[in-house]
């Protein structure tokens, strides 16, 4: 069982990121009775390549028969015409489970994990921009990591845990996040006197947590972006010295950040 379990686990890490998008069969919206009837992960992708939708079926056809998104989809079909593309996989539950969730990660599609329905649906990277400018004056960015088992980037953001107010501050502001119609969802993975949250948006994922002496790190910081939003991140000195006396082991993929790792899909 075990084997099993991580045959799995391989199989979404290292084959998912392989395939390309543009290069599965798909059929448009509109002729969605067409569809294939065999297990599958299928995509709803708009006119720009956009992934709007991830699912899974173990039938696909019978699942988009009395889809609960079409009404939703439909509606955009009449601006961009949607495509429905498929990948084939095995009728195993699991699998299909895994994988679903894997690309939901990766793609942050518009529609997945949103009310149903929802009047009005806020792409994830227009919730993150201005809760990034406000994180701005509490933070630094460490680095990027694009060595993680879950095969998804992460950039590790500290705060400095001393000092109660930004605690506060960071909370209140992602509470305020997940209250709204998006895909971004901000999760506190631990809480003691401070407290680590993460969330993901367009296929990077977001690792906050807190770090003393993050004051005087802002000093000798420099400003680069993510998700579009200027934002301070350690220069070379201070990330090198802290890499290899605290992180080398914890993070041994940790990189600086050069650029904007984070894809702006709906902001262009």
């Amino acid at each position: 069982m075990q084997f099993y379990h991580d045959t799995i686990a391989r199989i979404i890490v290292f084959m998912f990121p392989e395939f390309d998008l543009s290069q599965l069969p798909f059929q448009y919206l509109a002729q969605r009775d067409s569809l294939p009837d065999c297990p599958a992960i299928y995509f709803a992708i708009d006119s720009n390549q956009r992934v709007l939708y991830v699912g899974k079926a173990i039938k696909l056809l019978t699942r988009w028969k009395n889809h609960h998104r079409f009404e939703h989809l439909n509606k955009l079909n009449r601006k961009s015409p949607i495509k429905l593309a498929w990948m084939v996989c095995p009728n195993d539950p699991e699998l299909l489970s895994k994988a679903e969730s894997y690309f939901i990660d990766f793609y942050q599609p518009l529609l997945n994990q949103t009310p149903v329905p929802a009047k009005k649906i806020i792409p994830a990277e227009v919730v993150l921009q201005p809760t990034l400018a406000k994180l701005s004056k509490y933070v630094v960015i460490f680095g990027v990591d694009t060595e993680q088992d879950s095969g998804i980037p992460t950039v590790y953001i500290k705060y400095d845990w001393l000092y109660r107010s930004p605690i506060r501050t960071i909370r209140s502001i992602f509470k305020a996040d997940n209250k709204k119609p998006t895909g971004l969802r901000w999760s506190e993975y631990c809480r003691r006197q401070y407290s680590f949250w993460k969330a993901t948006c367009n296929g990077v994922a977001i690792d906050i947590a807190p770090w003393d002496g993050v004051l005087y790190l802002r000093n000798k910081a420099v400003i680069q972006k993510l998700a579009g939003v200027e934002m301070l991140a350690l220069r070379a000195p201070e990330f090198t010295n802290i890499k290899n006396s605290s992180l080398k082991e914890q993070l041994p993929g940790l990189a600086i950040l050069e650029h904007d790792p984070i894809p702006l899909l709906w902001l262009q």
